[in-house]
């Protein structure tokens, strides 16, 4: 294989050739059976900004000109964040680790990963676990179906999408 580096042991990442500059996807090392976690480490890093920070900082790219740092951040959490599950958290989940590689697909026989809990709408008004419990319905996924070893990920395109 041309260009691959292992990840947690269980998945490796593939690049489109031996510079290590294109990476196209992520291939898993060993059976990962329907249910389990893919990549808990890596999701649970992910950045946290609130709603109000965000709009801050699409403010000051419109207000103040060549702040590209700031663009090119802003448009990384518009492009690898999403929202939470239920209304009223005001808070973008940013990935920063290798999941952003997982290749993303509408292709139903391709796509192997999901949430590990889906949108369910209104945030309770107090519910002490949901409460504790909140930020895992929001960023952990799960494989949806068995992978085998060699086996790409892939996650639908509308993954952090959900009606509510």
């Amino acid at each position: 294989r041309k260009g691959t580096k292992e990840i947690e042991g269980s998945f490796e990442v593939i690049y489109d050739d031996e510079t290590d500059e294109k990476p196209i996807g992520v291939e898993v090392l060993k059976d990962i059976p329907k249910g389990s976690y893919i990549m808990p480490h890596q999701m649970t890093s992910s950045f946290i900004i609130n709603e109000g920070s965000l709009n801050n900082l699409r403010d000051l790219t419109e207000d103040i000109p060549d702040v590209k740092v700031i663009t090119d951040l802003v448009n990384f959490i518009d492009t690898h964040g999403h929202g939470s599950v239920s209304d009223g958290i005001g808070r973008t989940y940013v990935e920063l680790g290798v999941s952003i590689l997982i290749e993303k697909s509408d292709d139903e026989d391709k796509i192997n990963l999901g949430r590990w809990f889906p949108g369910f709408g209104k945030r309770p008004v107090y519910s002490p676990v949901y409460d504790r419990q909140f930020l895992s319905l929001d960023l952990f996924l799960v494989a949806t179906q068995d992978i085998k070893k060699g086996q790409r990920l892939y996650r639908p395109n509308n993954l952090w999408d959900f009606e509510k």
